[in-house]
This record gives C-alpha cells, sequence and structure tokens, in this order.
C-alpha cells in the first residue's frame, strides 16, 4: 500500500469507498440552557441491535468536491493498492485560521482495520507540520462512534458540537454535528 497526492477528485474510486459504517453505539447529545449556564453533555449509549448508516453523496456535494480537488489549498491523498484506490483523505488548508478542515476520510470496507485510515491521517498529520498549520479539524456525528473512536487514538479530541448543523432536529433525531481537533 501507499500514499499518493492527486489534484483530481475520482468521483467513481470515492463513491465505491465511502459507503458508510456500522456501530453498536452512539453518543447521545443533550444541551442545558440557562441565563448563567449552556452545557452541552455527550453520553455513550449502548445499542440493542447494530446501526447501518448508508451515505448518500448528493451531485452538488461531488460537483464541488471536483471543483475543490486543483486547487492550491486543497490536500487530496489516495491510498492504493497497486492501481486500486483503497481509501481517500481529502483536506483543505484554512489560511484565514491556519487549520486543516478535513472534508473526507475513507477507506474502502473491504480494507478496514489494516491501519490504511491511520497512514492517511498520519499523511494529513504531515501536511499540518510541514506548512506550520496550528491544527487539523474533522466533523463527524455522534452517530459515528468508530470515526470517533479512531479520530480519538489518533490524538483528536471532541472540541465543539453543533446542535442544528445537519436539521433543526438532529437532537431528536441522534445526529449531532461534533468537531474534533488536534493541535501542533
Amino acid at each position: 500500500m501507499q500514499i499518493v497526492r492527486d489534484r483530481e477528485f475520482d468521483e467513481e474510486a470515492f463513491l465505491r469507498i465511502a459507503t458508510g459504517y456500522e456501530t453498536s453505539e452512539l453518543f447521545v447529545a443533550t444541551k442545558i440552557e440557562t441565563d448563567g449556564r449552556v452545557e452541552f453533555t455527550l453520553t455513550l449509549k449502548i445499542l440493542p441491535s447494530p446501526s447501518v448508516t448508508r451515505y448518500k453523496h448528493e451531485d452538488s456535494q461531488l460537483a464541488m468536491y471536483a471543483e475543490i480537488a486543483p486547487r492550491p489549498g486543497s490536500r487530496l491523498f489516495w491510498a492504493m493498492d497497486g492501481s486500486e484506490k483503497i481509501g481517500i483523505a481529502f483536506a483543505e488548508v484554512r489560511a484565514w485560521n491556519d487549520t486543516l478542515w478535513v472534508w473526507e476520510l475513507h477507506v474502502a470496507p473491504s480494507r478496514r482495520g489494516q491501519g490504511i485510515g491511520r497512514a492517511l491521517m498520519e499523511t494529513l498529520f504531515g501536511v499540518c507540520r510541514t506548512e506550520k498549520l496550528r491544527a487539523i479539524v474533522c466533523e463527524t456525528q455522534t452517530k459515528n462512534v468508530p470515526a470517533i473512536s479512531f479520530y480519538r487514538a489518533l490524538g483528536l479530541s471532541i472540541e465543539g458540537v453543533d446542535t442544528s448543523y445537519y436539521t433543526n432536529t438532529d437532537i431528536e433525531k441522534n445526529d449531532v454535528a461534533i468537531f474534533m481537533k488536534r493541535r501542533f
């Protein structure tokens, strides 16, 4: 396996790799707000049966990625097994706050658990170090406990919660956006 940089977003490979995830847990988000205090809580809950999430990629999102990929601030890496793309790390430098914003990080389902995601993230960490960026930022969901656990194992921590990032009923749906960060 090797990691290669690219400037062209390969939609077909992306759709084959970025399929979704399965989890037996989720974080339940709560928010309490009074005049003198605002509190967000994330509580891990075991599900009665595993939950499978399949990604639905909008055409507008794929078009945006194709537009972003060749830009100077874009960092697109593929994990390759010979000529086969088996993983993707797609990020963009945000110069205004010296961060690397991760748009997508995925490993083909049949190749998960082999260190490919870690190698892709280590490549992005290298970008942060080389370009003297202060942090890397990832967004995921309270339902995606495998991603949260993976990012935590790599030294990222939960630093933000947005209770209406996706819809106005994210808390009720148990699908709240969380932002994870690692400082350099």
